[in-house]
């Protein structure tokens, strides 16, 4: 049995998404802002009239509360993420610490290729 909502927001929360088919997920509501690495096959993520096309080695970040149409598409048969949600009070330490950082225009969401590393200043939206 899992833990209540309040209480796993405490903690960060790792996922694994593995499908053999096409998914198409409508009007998925991210509860905590979470990470997503895209190991295998693609996952098309669509909301606030945007789509983005993330494929194997991309990263992508989105805010807590955000709601998207998601598709996850497999590659060679298979479609793999790996997934952690982050706690409110870890996002906001990290804000106090880095004043400024996270602070642009999208909430939507933010990908980026494994090569730009988590430099803030080297995000990008499109490859």
């Amino acid at each position: 049995m899992k833990p209540p909502l309040a209480r796993q927001q405490r903690r960060i929360q790792p996922g694994h998404f593995q499908c053999r088919t096409p998914q198409q997920l409508r009007r998925v509501r991210i509860p905590q802002a979470s990470f997503f690495d895209i190991r295998q096959g693609e996952k098309h993520v669509h909301a606030d009239g945007r789509r983005l096309r993330c494929t194997a080695g991309h990263r992508l970040l989105v805010a807590a509360g955000t709601e998207l149409d998601i598709e996850n598409h497999p590659i060679g048969g298979t479609y793999l993420a790996e997934s952690i949600a982050l706690p409110p009070a870890l996002l906001e330490r990290f804000r106090r610490r880095n004043p400024g950082l996270g602070a642009g225009p999208s909430r939507f969401a933010i990908r980026f290729r494994q090569r730009y590393g988590l430099n803030p200043s080297t995000l990008r939206q499109t490859r």
